[in-house]
């Protein structure tokens, strides 16, 4: 399983040597079979964390949280999908928060993620409703086991407050989208906690996409521990 942080726009350079350091002894108890951990920081912060992953063997893995549709060219603010491989392996593609704050259309989401199979990069598709899917399956072409993450609006966490989804809510999208992508296989994001993942984990789920938990590293690497513990039994 999957367990996958979004810090979105969080944290300065100390901080982020704080949270590192502070999984890494929280993270001691956790085996080869614990989750796949994945990080996705501020894009600016993927080589000190590259770097500490290396330097002191923690099993974690980094992802980008957007990377743009577009190749190597004059588009000033932009970062290409090339650029980031040297330390990422993952990307965060149309997160809702994305898909509001830069207006990010269906068309530009398969461009993103176009960009990052051309690369050989693991995109990870966030999506709040079936049409985002069926319109991505129009434009784009989608793999087999690509991973998706679902995200409903009214789920995510803001300001502190957390509002998880009703688990059956959340297994009829699943159940649906599965007809649109056999093959694909979904995360559960919003508002997720060391107490509601609970509720989610005997859904079909690959896995989480934390947000605002992820910020402590006490607390996802509790969460860690419970999906470790689940997959043992």
């Amino acid at each position: 399983m999957y367990l996958v942080a979004n810090w979105k726009c969080n944290k300065d350079l100390n901080q982020v040597r704080d949270w590192f350091y502070a999984l890494e002894k929280e993270a001691e108890s956790l085996s080869a079979g614990s989750p796949d951990m994945v990080i996705c920081p501020p894009i600016i912060y993927l080589p000190i964390l590259s770097s500490l992953i290396l330097e002191r063997g923690l099993n974690l893995s980094l992802g980008a949280q957007f990377v743009s549709g577009r190749g190597f060219g004059s588009y000033t603010g932009d970062i290409c999908s090339e650029m980031i491989l040297p330390w990422a392996s993952y990307v965060l593609v149309g997160h809702s928060e994305t898909r509001h704050s830069h207006c990010l259309s269906n068309e530009q989401v398969a461009s993103c993620l176009d960009s990052c199979q051309r690369a050989g990069l693991r995109s990870i598709i966030c999506v709040s409703d079936l049409d985002q899917i069926t319109s991505l399956k129009e434009i784009s072409t989608v793999p087999s086991g690509q991973l998706f993450a679902y995200e409903p609006l009214h789920a995510i966490s803001r300001d502190g407050q957390l509002n998880p989804a009703d688990p059956s809510e959340v297994k009829s999208f699943i159940t649906a989208a599965k007809d649109l992508v056999p093959t694909a296989r979904f995360l559960y994001g919003g508002s997720v906690s060391s107490i509601s993942l609970n509720s989610f984990l005997d859904l079909p789920l690959a896995g989480f996409l934390i947000g605002q938990m992820s910020l402590d590293p006490v607390i996802f690497a509790q969460l860690a521990k419970k999906l470790y513990e689940f997959q043992k039994k």
